[in-house]
């Protein structure tokens, strides 16, 4: 998603803050809950901010295996001690009315891409003018599922145009 050449490219502030997130969430180490329910909330303000307007969506859901089984490690509540409803929609895989986009990737790389790309677009006059009421984003969505044992998250795409293609699109065209 974000290549270093990006990254570098990027006013100097910004290149600090995708450093700060980099460090936040490093490659490939354990996602504690607390990171994860920050990076919820996040998202679905940006959701909100960002997309709502279009009708498209952002939508999160997290595996909660490593969460259930070793709470200790995770940093996640204890049963007893706070209830979380794993049988909620937060908890759950997406319904195969969702096709994965791409398996694998690396939160901070997800986080950066959300920050300067989804959010930058949905500020942008070329998706306004589009979006708003001509060419509306109904039934599109870009799911995430993260895999907090690894600190990765599968990309998923609802309905039958991609929100990536589009964002990336509007994007360009905005140049």
């Amino acid at each position: 998603m974000l290549t270093d050449l990006m990254v570098m490219n990027l006013p100097e502030d910004l290149q600090e803050e995708v450093l700060t997130i980099t460090e936040w969430l490093p490659p490939l180490m354990p996602l504690s809950y607390p990171k994860a329910k920050t990076l919820v909330y996040a998202w679905r303000q940006l959701s909100d901010e960002a997309l709502a307007w279009s009708g498209a969506q952002l939508v999160t859901r997290v595996d909660g295996t490593a969460y259930r089984k070793k709470p200790a490690q995770y940093q996640s509540p204890e049963a007893e001690a706070e209830s979380v409803d794993y049988t909620a929609d937060l908890w759950q895989p997406f319904a195969h009315t969702w096709r994965v986009f791409d398996q694998s990737v690396d939160l901070a790389e997800i986080v950066g891409y959300l920050k300067l790309y989804v959010g930058t677009w949905g500020k942008t006059q070329v998706a306004r003018r589009r979006h708003h009421s001509r060419d509306r984003l109904d039934g599109l969505a870009l799911g995430i599922r993260i895999q907090p044992i690894n600190s990765t998250a599968t990309l998923y795409l609802h309905g039958e145009r991609s929100l990536v293609e589009i964002i990336r699109n509007d994007l360009e065209d905005q140049r």
